[in-house]
């Protein structure tokens, strides 16, 4: 009832139903090399496509839209080594402290990308200023050493001499 198989056929074994000799061998890997190819290529597309959303999404998505600041404008000034950014200060009122027990001014440091907006509020230094910003998560080079970029200038009015009465 069974089938046997003499000795001679059997000698030497067979592995994926291909033989040492066979002219289809040459043809087997390289089709396992493209489909390993492709493979490697589809997963480096996968990858490089995941780090350039994290990317965006790091630096580019707005994590704050439209905030709105107000203070004594101390200084703009454009700056940088590779990148020349314009970056400024503004000092609000009050106070903050990182540390009990110390007093520090409430700075809100900023970048500016609009080389106009930069130059109104170059010239309007020493004066009481509200800034609207958006803020990031990140700051990358080009666009400033802040991830509180403004984007436009509500008022720019002159301080009140604090030496007058308020009567």
């Amino acid at each position: 009832m069974g089938v046997s198989l003499s000795a001679d056929l059997c000698a030497e074994p067979v592995k994926f139903g291909i033989d040492k000799n066979s002219a289809f061998l040459p043809y087997f890997y390289f089709k396992s090399y493209i489909i390993m190819r492709k493979f490697a290529v589809f997963t480096t597309l996968i990858v490089l496509i995941v780090l350039g959303l994290l990317f965006w999404w790091r630096f580019y998505f707005p994590f704050g839209e439209k905030g709105v600041k107000a203070g004594e404008l101390n200084y703009v000034v454009k700056k940088g080594y590779v990148f020349k950014t314009w970056e400024g200060r503004l000092i609000q009122a009050g106070y903050k402290s990182l540390v009990p027990g110390s007093v520090q001014s409430n700075e809100f440091e900023f970048s500016i990308i609009d080389a106009a907006i930069a130059e109104k509020l170059r010239l309007a230094s020493g004066k009481q200023v509200e800034l609207s910003y958006t803020e990031y998560l990140g700051s990358v080079p080009w666009r400033g050493n802040s991830k509180y970029i403004v984007d436009s200038i509500i008022s720019i009015r002159e301080m009140k001499d604090p030496t007058s009465s308020p009567y």
